[in-house]
């Protein structure tokens, strides 16, 4: 354990910080942290530490094996703040903290937690414990898909630039958000008209008749048959395209199959499926936080594209959303055209990386990042020359 105070002039008790890299230690703070998860998911105990379970301690072993780096900032003994992070090493990149659900799941609007008082303080303290006696175990802190209106994170990153951290800033993919009405009328008069006539269309045609049934699942015994039936059309559309899908990987297949689970048992798991002259053509996979339905996965049957699968179950979604009293459909990360056409909101996100203050660090950083925007130069048909040899330059750091 690697702690840290950090004392302050208000009079009030000074704070700690707790480097926690045992599980059992983020167990034990599961009350506190699912009441700073708020309305998000994404940040619950639920999907942080079962992802950790399959991406963090399964199956990996030795150095390159993951580690958590979760900070815990208290006072008095009591939690005030939470920075759910862990390390991942490898020669190229050093120790990399992430926040817990990174990779391949693609959590959106991760962040710092904590009390909603004491965030200034929090921020600081996090900073002050990396900048000091936590500053020999991290090379580099990634941020992926930070929201421009993330207080938290965008607080974090401003204290490093204070003090001078290196710190890279480049644009990520927008996270949309799909306002809601009161009732399903008055969110159609908010499209185009051609849009609200192809919504009314597809109703008539086919979701609103009896060739059409619509499932939601509630029970574990319909769970079973609604994840075969989603992951089946998901994979077969996916393949149909030349893509591998989503679940090719067992890893993710495993994760999401328990983690929906125990979203069912708190009601929290959105997961339907729409059956057309008694076959599935369309699921989809969502959650829900708050007034808020999160849209995760879905899938389509591509051998009944002429029935516009994808939209029917857009329309049958928002409809029962609608219904459900909630306000707003978040579409998450991802820039695709039709998030754009159903009047989506978009808000932006970056990606910053913060480079650890040591030489070795800042040099393995400037490195990394030249050769960055040269991969990025090529793919975009400039051909460019890294000013020093990666490799050579990233092996001298290594050796610091």
């Amino acid at each position: 354990m690697l702690s840290a105070r950090r004392e302050r002039n208000s009079g009030m008790s000074p704070l700690s910080v707790r480097l926690v890299e045992k599980f059992s230690d983020l167990v034990d703070l599961g009350p506190v942290w699912e009441s700073w998860a708020g309305d998000v998911p994404f940040r619950s105990p639920v999907w942080l530490l079962t992802w950790w379970r399959h991406y963090g301690d399964a199956g990996r072993r030795g150095a390159a094996r993951p580690r958590l780096f979760t900070l815990v900032v208290e006072r008095d003994g009591r939690p005030v703040g939470l920075a759910p992070w862990y390390c991942e090493r490898s020669l190229w990149q050093g120790r990399t903290l992430r926040f817990l659900g990174t990779g391949e799941v693609c959590s959106d609007y991760l962040t710092l937690l904590g009390d909603e008082a004491e965030r200034e303080a929090v921020v600081g303290a996090i900073v002050e414990f990396l900048c000091g006696p936590g500053r020999s175990r991290w090379d580099r802190l990634e941020l992926e898909c930070l929201p421009a209106d993330d207080g938290p994170l965008q607080a974090l990153t401003a204290a490093f630039e204070r003090r001078a951290v290196v710190v890279d800033r480049r644009p990520g993919p927008n996270c949309w958000r799909l306002p809601l009405a009161d009732d399903y009328e008055t969110y159609l008069a908010h499209l185009s008209k051609s849009h609200r006539k192809e919504q009314r269309q597809l109703a008539k045609r086919v979701l609103d008749t009896a060739r059409a049934e619509w499932h939601t699942v509630v029970t574990p015994d319909e769970f079973e048959r609604g994840w075969a039936v989603l992951i089946d059309l998901h994979q077969r559309r996916r393949r149909s395209l030349g893509e591998p899908g989503c679940f090719a990987s067992p890893r993710f297949t495993a994760f999401h199959h328990e983690v929906a689970q125990r979203l069912l048992d708190q009601g929290r798991l959105r997961l339907h499926y729409l059956e057309v002259d008694g076959t599935p053509i369309a699921a989809e996979y969502q959650l829900v936080g708050g007034r808020t339905l999160y849209g995760y996965q879905a899938g389509i049957d591509p051998e009944r594209l002429d029935l516009e699968p994808g939209r029917l179950a857009n329309v049958g979604v928002v409809r029962r959303a609608i219904a459900e009293g909630l306000d707003c459909y978040d579409l998450l990360r991802g820039d695709e055209p039709y998030k754009a056409h159903w009047r989506a909101r978009p808000t932006p996100t970056e990606h910053v990386s913060i480079a650890a203050p040591r030489r070795s660090s800042e040099l393995r950083f400037a490195t990394l990042q030249r050769l960055r925007r040269w991969k990025r130069a090529r793919r975009a048909g400039l051909p460019r020359v890294p000013t020093a040899d990666p490799s050579a330059t990233l092996e001298n750091a290594a050796a610091e």
